[in-house]
C-alpha cells in the first residue's frame, strides 16, 4: 500500500512540474495576463479541474513557479558563497555563475520583471527571501575575507549589498537586451570592478 502511494506521490509531482513548465512556456511566448487557466489546462493536456487540483489559480500556478525558480538560484549560489575555498575564489565563482543563472532562468526573470519590475516596493516575497539570504553569505564572505587579510578593510554589508544589486541589475539587463555585453564580458567587467578593488595586492 505504501508502495503504491509514492508511486501516486511521484506521479503527481511529475504532473505538477510539467504543467508549470507548459505554464511558463505560455506566459513567456504570449504574457502572463494574456494566459488563462483554460489554455494551460489544454496545453498541458489536463481537464481544468485536473489543473484546479494542482493550483487553486493563475497566481497561485506563478507564485509556484517563482518559488521554485529562487530555490534552484538559491542551490546554486550558497554552496559556491559557503564553500571551502578562499574568499577571493569564492567571490570569484559567485560572480562567474552569472551566465548559468542566465541560461538556467531567463524566462522567469523576464516574466518577474514584466509583472514588478525594478521597484524595491514591488519586491515578490520569493525575491526577498533570496535576497535576504545571499546578503547574508555575501556578506559573511566579506567579513572573513577582511579578517584573513584578503580584503580591503571596507564595510561588510555595504559592500555585500553594492555586489547584489550590480549584479541584480547586470542581470535584468542582459535578460532585457538592455546591455550590450555577452554575459562572458560582463562577467569580466564585473570581476575587475569589485576583485580589484577590494583584494590587497
Amino acid at each position: 500500500m505504501q508502495e503504491s502511494l509514492t508511486r501516486r506521490e511521484k506521479e503527481r509531482a511529475l504532473h505538477r512540474q510539467h504543467i508549470m513548465e507548459v505554464a511558463l512556456g505560455l506566459f513567456s511566448e504570449h504574457g502572463y495576463h494574456e494566459v488563462s487557466m483554460q489554455q494551460i489546462a489544454a496545453a498541458s493536456e489536463f481537464s481544468v479541474g485536473t489543473l484546479y487540483n494542482y493550483f487553486e489559480n493563475k497566481d497561485a500556478l506563478f507564485d509556484v513557479i517563482l518559488d521554485t525558480s529562487c530555490e534552484q538560484v538559491l542551490s546554486i549560489l550558497i554552496p559556491v558563497l559557503e564553500g571551502p575555498e578562499n574568499e577571493q575564489e569564492r567571490l570569484t565563482q559567485y560572480i562567474r555563475t552569472l551566465p548559468c543563472i542566465l541560461d538556467q532562468h531567463s524566462d522567469v526573470i523576464r516574466l518577474y520583471m514584466a509583472l514588478y519590475g525594478q521597484k524595491s516596493g514591488s519586491r515578490n516575497i520569493h525575491e526577498l527571501k533570496l535576497r535576504e539570504s545571499l546578503l547574508a553569505s555575501l556578506t559573511q564572505v566579506i567579513v572573513s575575507g577582511i579578517e584573513h587579510g584578503v580584503f580591503h578593510p571596507v564595510p561588510p554589508y555595504f559592500t555585500a549589498l553594492s555586489i547584489f544589486v550590480t549584479l541584480e541589475a547586470v542581470t535584468f539587463d542582459l535578460v532585457n537586451g538592455v546591455c550590450d555585453d555577452t554575459p562572458q564580458a560582463a562577467v569580466q567587467k564585473l570581476e575587475q570592478l569589485f576583485l580589484h578593488t577590494l583584494l590587497i595586492k
